[in-house]
């Protein structure tokens, strides 16, 4: 991790390269909606970011699949998978022999 500068109105400013942990960046967040993803699954230290999403006030989840996060979720909304929605896959399986 380190520092860059950005020059803005005229005034240079040291900026952090890192950026925050997944946990540390929604700690504070009050609600928060995710969308086909698991992030405790594919981000590093995955259960403290779960920690953080599920104290917030609201986790929505719209995914497919029953993942972790949409378990920990106050809201699911269910989405279409790539075999539901995909027209190509749709062709395949109706195509005659």
């Amino acid at each position: 991790a380190g520092e860059a500068q950005a020059r803005v109105d005229g005034q240079t400013l040291k900026v952090s390269v890192a950026g925050l942990p997944a946990a540390e960046m929604v700690a504070d967040v009050s609600g928060l909606v995710v969308v086909a993803e698991d992030p405790p699954a594919v981000l590093p230290r995955g259960g403290h970011v779960l920690e953080a999403m599920t104290a917030s006030e609201c986790l929505v989840v719209l995914d497919a699949f029953a993942t972790p996060t949409a378990r920990a979720a106050n809201v699911v909304l269910p989405i279409a998978s790539l075999a539901e929605s995909s027209p190509f896959l749709w062709e395949l399986v109706t195509a005659d022999p």
